[in-house]
């Protein structure tokens, strides 16, 4: 299943965002970590897709395009 946030209007697999189909449907609003982090003012870096602080244990790989 989808969830959707309800500022930045995303969709996230519920399992991707550790949310639950249950859950999912006791809630009034959905925000999004990013939303939430932009939210709090947070000026933390974020790298890869999946937009998470820097990780020392991961490998990750630069686009010389983006």
């Amino acid at each position: 299943f989808y969830i959707g946030c309800d500022l930045c209007t995303n969709w996230y697999h519920g399992e991707c965002v550790g949310i639950t189909e249950k859950e999912a449907k006791k809630m009034d609003v959905y925000i999004c970590n990013d939303c939430k982090r932009a939210q709090e003012g947070s000026s933390e870096e974020l790298y890869c897709i999946c937009r998470t602080p820097y990780d020392e244990s991961q490998f990750y790989i630069g686009c010389d395009r983006c």
